[in-house]
C-alpha cells in the first residue's frame, strides 16, 4: 500500500501534494499541512496545544483525527510509548515529534511504500524558515530539537524490514539521511 505523508517542514508546497493525490491509498496530514491537504484520510499530531488552537475549525474534518497518548476534545487519542527505539508493531512509537509518530501510524495501517513530503528537519538557509506557513502564532511555538529527532529517525529505521516497508524521502533539501533521497514525481509514478 502506498502512503503518503506530509509533515508541515518549509518545503512542503501545493504541487508536490497534488501531484501525490490520486497515486496513493492512504494520505497522511501532521499538523498544519491539513490546510494544504483537507481531503487526507487521516490528521495526526502528537502536540495537544496544537489541536487546542486548531481543533475547532477542524471539526468538520471528514477524515480520522487522531493524536499522541493524550485525551482531547478534537482528536482520538492513539496508544503508544514515547522515548527512542524502533517503530513498534503493537502500538505507536511517538518518537519525539509528530512526523516520526506518523510513520509508525502508517505502518500500522499497512503501508508499504511510504513518501516523506515537508521532513525538513531543520530551518532553511536562505530565510531560515521552519515551516511552510512561517512561524507558529504565539503560544504554539517551540524549540525544536532537530538532531534529537533525527537521531530518533536513525534509530528506528532498520526496523522497517520488519514491516516489509520501504521509506522515500521526497522532501528536497531535508536534514533527514536514514531513506533514500529521491524526487516524488520520479518514485511515485501511475
Amino acid at each position: 500500500m502506498k502512503c503518503l505523508l506530509a509533515a508541515s517542514g518549509p518545503s512542503l508546497n501545493q504541487e508536490d501534494i497534488d501531484y501525490a493525490r490520486y497515486k496513493v491509498d492512504l494520505a497522511i496530514a501532521i499538523n498544519d499541512a491539513i490546510y494544504l491537504m483537507p481531503w487526507a484520510d487521516i490528521l495526526y499530531s502528537g502536540d495537544n496545544r496544537w489541536w487546542n488552537h486548531h481543533g475547532p475549525q477542524l471539526m468538520n474534518f471528514s477524515g480520522e483525527r487522531l493524536c499522541a497518548g493524550r485525551n482531547n476534545e478534537y482528536s482520538t487519542m492513539v496508544p503508544g510509548i514515547g522515548g527512542v527505539g524502533p517503530f513498534e508493531k503493537d502500538h505507536v512509537r511517538f518518537g519525539g515529534n509528530s512526523g516520526f509518530a506518523a510513520i509508525n501510524l502508517a505502518l500500522h495501517r499497512g503501508a508499504s511504500s511510504l513518501y516523506l513530503l515537508g521532513y525538513d528537519l531543520g530551518v532553511t538557509e536562505k530565510d531560515q524558515a521552519t515551516h511552510f506557513f512561517g512561524e507558529h502564532p504565539k503560544g504554539l511555538q517551540i524549540d525544536s530539537p532537530y538532531e534529537k529527532w533525527i537521531q530518533a529517525f536513525e534509530v528506528a529505521a532498520p526496523s522497517l524490514s520488519s514491516f516489509g516497508a520501504r521509506v522515500y524521502n521526497c522532501t528536497p533539501n531535508s536534514n533527514l539521511n536514514c531513506f533514500p533521497k529521491v524526487k516524488i514525481q520520479e518514485v511515485l509514478t501511475d
